[in-house]
């Protein structure tokens, strides 16, 4: 597979140093000092646990999940005005959708962590034709908007857009009732009962090696870094680095099993220790 940062050399190509066993704890004890747990954490607060919170619960449900049944795939309607601030109900990056059908100004907030259920699941027939899904939760869908913030991450409580009435394509911004549909999709892109998965509280993986000296830390939103004494949080470049800082930390907690690392691998993994994004 092409990387943006291209592929490594084979492992079997032993010209030069392409080819090396490179042992975890000996590199980190070239590179590294001690470092206590909360120096490193401290930083990651962008990653901490994080709870699904519903911005909209203090208004009335005007269209419930199985109100939507008989001509819509599944959503949740709350009465705000024209205008009205969407914050957002997690961390997350914002995509516009543009118009979509009778859904008018559609935008999606990936989240950067899926959210796993808290209420069963409905087990009405939404539309004739489906149910609603499982979960996890890992974006959020806005409807009928009459703007949306530019894409980009968004942190949980930001604006990310503001309620309206657009409908179909051509309708213009008031050709719909006033209202804002909301609803969740799961990884597949079924839709899920958004306020079922309310409450939800889940947090990032976060892996250290044996010794404590090295924190690895990766958000399903696609972010990621290295935390190291000394030189703060490093961006990982890709989920290929990302699995290779993850192959570097095995071959500490396997003793007397080392890894074989080509001379790319070798050269990235130097770069990291070094603070420096490859």
């Amino acid at each position: 597979m092409t990387d943006l940062l291209g592929d490594p050399p084979s492992p079997g190509d032993d010209a030069g140093v392409s080819r090396r066993r490179l042992m975890f704890a000996s590199v980190l004890a070239a590179a590294l000092g001690p470092i206590v747990a909360d120096q490193i954490l401290g930083p990651t607060a962008a990653y901490a646990a994080e709870t699904l919170n519903n911005p909209f619960a203090g208004w009335p449900v005007t269209g419930s999940w199985e109100d939507h049944a008989s001509y819509s795939a599944g959503g949740t309607d709350y009465p705000l005005s024209y205008n009205t601030a969407l914050p957002a109900p997690a961390s997350g990056t914002l995509e516009y959708r543009g118009w979509v059908d009778s859904g008018g100004r559609r935008s999606v907030l990936w989240l950067d962590t899926p959210f796993n259920r808290v209420l069963p699941k409905s087990g009405t027939l939404m539309n004739g034709s489906s149910y609603e899904a499982n979960g996890p939760i890992v974006g959020v869908v806005f409807q009928h908007q009459a703007s949306v913030r530019p894409n980009g991450h968004y942190g949980q409580g930001a604006i990310v857009g503001y309620s309206g009435a657009s409908a179909s394509p051509g309708d213009g911004d008031y050709g719909g009732d006033i209202h804002l549909h909301i609803h969740g999709v799961d990884a597949a892109g079924n839709r899920v009962d958004f306020t079922k998965f309310v409450g939800s509280t889940t947090q990032p993986e976060i892996i250290k090696s044996k010794d404590g000296n090295m924190y690895l830390i990766w958000s399903t939103g696609g972010t990621g870094y290295l935390a190291l004494p000394g030189k703060g949080l490093v961006g990982i470049s890709s989920m290929q680095h990302y699995n290779l800082l993850k192959r570097v930390i095995n071959s500490d907690q396997t003793a007397g099993q080392p890894e074989v690392f080509n001379a790319t691998e070798i050269a990235w993994i130097n770069s990291y220790l070094s603070g420096v994004k490859p």
